[in-house]
């Protein structure tokens, strides 16, 4: 891949941040721009990096306020541009015990969300027939649910929550177009990173990179 006219640029983002959807959010806007590079959590915040054309990059530092997600807060951005790498496509890394290349260790500070309020969405599916979370009390999604009452480590990931033990349901298993960065369980209405195995895609127990608590949702109802 040529890197001609291409730069990079790592982010370091303090605010809320984490259980709000920001991760997803950060991929589809750099695979809109066309942007190369990834995003993960850390214990103070988000960290990212991103390669391309400098009016691309330009673009995403513009829409990224802009098009936050609704609970999300951006409090300190600190930028810092970096030579190329040749990178190709753009991935959600779940968190590790050795943070991403130029990302390293840092102190537990990242604001923790308290739970939120059922949002549009989730109360019109309690009230719709046709879904299949009509009248199902723990449902919720990027935007509403358990935060605060579940975490019990930073960064906000799933096996730092109370969920950590319980594993999702095997209707999570289902074919989607292998273009999608990421899918939403029928099942548990959490986002997933899909992982494709012939025409299957498996988001049952893949990395998650979106809502984190739920899961909730297809275990309980039975």
């Amino acid at each position: 891949m040529s890197t001609a006219g291409h730069r990079r640029l790592r982010l370091h983002i303090e605010g809320l941040v984490q259980g709000v959807g920001f991760r997803p959010f950060v991929h589809q806007l750099a695979t809109a721009l066309e942007l190369a590079g990834w995003v993960e959590n850390t214990a103070a915040g988000v960290c990212l990096e991103l390669e391309g054309p400098t009016a691309a990059l330009e673009a995403f530092l513009a829409r990224l306020p802009r098009e936050r997600p609704p609970h999300c807060r951006l409090d300190r951005l600190q930028q810092q541009w970096l030579p190329p790498q040749a990178s190709a496509g753009f991935r959600i890394l779940t968190t590790a015990p050795q943070s991403a290349p130029g990302c390293p260790p840092a102190a537990a500070t990242a604001l923790q969300l308290p739970d939120l309020a059922p949002c549009a969405a989730c109360l019109a599916e309690l009230s719709d027939p046709a879904s299949r979370r009509c009248g199902y009390a723990f449902t919720s999604c990027t935007h509403c649910g358990p935060r605060f009452s579940i975490q019990r480590a930073l960064p906000f990931e799933r096996c730092h929550t109370a969920l950590a033990s319980f594993h999702l349901c095997a209707g999570s298993l289902t074919p989607i177009p292998k273009a999608s960065p990421f899918v939403r369980s029928p099942y548990s209405g959490a986002y997933y990173k899909p992982e494709f195995k012939g025409s299957v895609c498996t988001i049952d127990g893949m990395a998650q990179v979106g809502v984190e608590t739920l899961g909730l949702v297809c275990l309980l109802k039975k």
